[in-house]
């Protein structure tokens, strides 16, 4: 796992309150909904210097989130 997908991992098991997340599961069929969505964004806008929500809702796995992340934004502080 990389180092994005680590992070991104933590926030949502966090967020979802759950250890069994894959990293490649879906975020609308592991449970996921607009509210969880807008959370698991505003944790990531504080730890990014932003992320777009259109980007969150349009990569729906921590591996293709944690990947666009890597690609176009940055993280505010490393882990």
């Amino acid at each position: 796992m990389s180092s994005s997908e680590e992070r991104v991992y933590k926030i949502w098991c966090d967020v979802f309150k759950r250890n069994d997340i894959d990293i490649e599961d879906n975020f609308f069929e592991i449970g996921g909904n607009s509210l969880i969505g807008m959370k698991i964004i505003t944790i990531l806008n504080k730890e990014l210097e932003r992320i777009d929500v259109t980007d969150f809702f349009e990569y729906q796995t921590i591996k293709d989130i944690a990947a666009k992340i890597d690609r176009d934004y940055k993280w505010r502080k490393q882990p």
